[in-house]
C-alpha cells in the first residue's frame, strides 16, 4: 500500500489521479492529515508531493535535490519518498511523465515490484485483453509511429507519402497493445466503431498530430 500526502482529491487533477491507477492499480490512498502520517504501519510506502508538504514533514532543502529520493523524517519518525507536487503535474504533461519515472524507480527499488508492461500484437478491438474492462470513462492512451511527421500541414499532406506504420495502445500499465497499418485497414469499419465508443476517453500520445494521422491516412476518427 502506497499513501500519497499532498494530493487532493479534486476534479481538475483527474489526470494525475488516473496517472496513479495506470501505475498502483488500487493499491493506494490519499491522506489530507499529517499526523496521521505518523501512525502508518511500517510496511506503507508513504509519497510527499511537493516541497510545501515536505517541509510540513520536517524535511528542508532544495526541491531539485530531494525529488526522487527517500528522506528520514524526524517529525514523523519515518522514511517518505518526496516527489513532484500538484500543481506541477497538473499543469505540466513533462512532469507526468517525470513522476511516473521516479514512481516506477521508488516502487522497484524499495518494494520489489517489476512494473515493466506486456507487449501483445492484435489486429482489432476485441482482442484486448479483459475486453469487457473497457469502458465507464476508462482512459485508453494511444501513439502512432509514422514514416513522416506532415500530417498536421493541411496543405503539404495530399502531397506527401507518409504513412501510419503501427499504434500502440495501453489502458492499464501492466499491458501494450500494437496494431500495425493493415490491421486497421482489413478491419476499418470495427477500429471505427471502437474509435467513436463514448464510453471511452481517448488520449492522444501527440495530440493533434496522432488524431490528424489516424484520419488523414487511414480514415479513422477518433473521439476525444
Amino acid at each position: 500500500m502506497i499513501i500519497f500526502y499532498g494530493l487532493k482529491r479534486k476534479p481538475e487533477i483527474a489526470r494525475v489521479i488516473a496517472t496513479l491507477g495506470l501505475v498502483l492499480g488500487d493499491d493506494y490512498s490519499i491522506i489530507d492529515n499529517v499526523q496521521a502520517l505518523a501512525f502508518l504501519p511500517e510496511d506503507v510506502g508513504v509519497v510527499v508531493c511537493g516541497l510545501k508538504y515536505a517541509k510540513e514533514c520536517g524535511i528542508n532543502g532544495k526541491f531539485s535535490a530531494l525529488n526522487g529520493t527517500t528522506v528520514f523524517s524526524a517529525t514523523l519518525g519515518r522514511d517518505v519518498y518526496i516527489t513532484s507536487s500538484l500543481n506541477s503535474m497538473q499543469y505540466n504533461p513533462n512532469v507526468v511523465q517525470d513522476f511516473i519515472s521516479k514512481m516506477k524507480s521508488y516502487l522497484t527499488v524499495d518494494y520489489g515490484i517489476n512494473y515493466e508492461p506486456q507487449h501483445f500484437v492484435i489486429e482489432r478491438p476485441s482482442e484486448f485483453n479483459d475486453n469487457s474492462a473497457i469502458g465507464d470513462k476508462q482512459l485508453m492512451v494511444f501513439d502512432i509511429e509514422s514514416s513522416g511527421v506532415v500530417f498536421t500541414d493541411r496543405l503539404a499532406y495530399p502531397n506527401s507519402k507518409d504513412r501510419v506504420l503501427f499504434t500502440v495502445f495501453a489502458y492499464n500499465y501492466d499491458e501494450a497493445f500494437m496494431v500495425d497499418r493493415q490491421s486497421f485497414v482489413n478491419h476499418k469499419e470495427e477500429w471505427q466503431a471502437f474509435f467513436s465508443r463514448k464510453d471511452i476517453t481517448f488520449v492522444a500520445h501527440n495530440g493533434k498530430f496522432d488524431i490528424l494521422g489516424m484520419r488523414r491516412d487511414l480514415d479513422l476518427h477518433v473521439r476525444i
